[in-house]
């Protein structure tokens, strides 16, 4: 009960100072506080559309954060606010919440996204960059992708490592191979945006068991922002994403 009437305490505070949608709006829609399990979705919060084995669900956006503006301030920040640097793969609800005030800790926008079901997936740059109440959870990734601007500027495909840390069985510095492309388009579906740029990642990785795995990874951008992609948290956990939008007033 303490640890609900805090984290609600932090979201009405927080509801003053972010500058996203309605804090306690969003986190309704995202966890289904007071509301229904077919409630309709709530009007000014972003949506992801996530379909996982043929089942679809919504996921609402809680925050983003974004690159310091100043390295100066971000130095200050840092020594007035205690060593922040631990908060940036937060591994609990409140801390999310508490990350809602923080700049990113490197020059990306990190956007947090959550379930009815309080699961939570962070994107940078359309990304999955860590998971929180799946099957298989990231707790961090420790490197970062090439540039989608270095991707389309290349006609050869760019290699690189991708290091993950994972739950169940604590596993630090997980390694996948990756190899990064620009790809036509696949054929049309309605789910697929119109205009997009192309990209395929093409993966080496083990599974649990630690047999080889081989799989592909497609993202399609638009004027900057992924659209529309389809990733793996695991060998038995593929999603596809679909960036729905804010939704507008009835």
């Amino acid at each position: 009960m303490f640890k609900h009437l805090s984290t609600l305490l932090l979201l009405i505070n927080l509801a003053g100072c972010n500058s996203v949608n309605p804090v306690w709006d969003t986190f309704k829609a995202a966890t289904g506080w007071g509301e229904g399990k077919n409630a309709p979705l709530t009007p000014g919060v972003e949506y992801l559309k996530v379909n996982v084995d043929g089942r679809q669900a919504m996921m609402a956006l809680g925050y983003r954060t974004f690159p310091n503006p100043s390295a100066n301030t971000a130095s200050n920040n840092s020594s007035s606010s205690g060593n922040l640097s631990n908060l940036s793969n937060p591994t609990n609800g409140e801390q999310l919440v508490r990350n809602a005030k923080l700049y990113s800790t490197d020059p990306f926008i990190h956007e947090y996204w959550y379930s009815g079901q309080k699961e939570m997936i962070e994107l940078v740059e359309g990304r999955i960059v860590s998971v929180m109440g799946m099957t298989t959870e990231w707790r961090q990734t420790n490197s970062k992708a090439p540039s989608w601007d270095s991707l389309s500027s290349y006609s050869m495909p760019t290699a690189w490592v991708r290091n993950r840390d994972l739950m169940p069985g604590y596993r630090y510095g997980f390694k996948d191979e990756v190899m990064t492309k620009i790809v036509e388009a696949p054929p049309k579906n309605k789910e697929f945006p119109i205009g997009a740029v192309w990209f395929q990642d093409n993966i080496n990785s083990k599974g649990m068991d630690g047999s080889e795995w081989a799989y592909q990874q497609l993202f399609a951008r638009v004027n900057g922002k992924t659209l529309y992609s389809e990733q793996c948290i695991a060998q038995d956990l593929c999603l596809t994403l679909k960036y729905i939008g804010v939704i507008s007033k009835q």
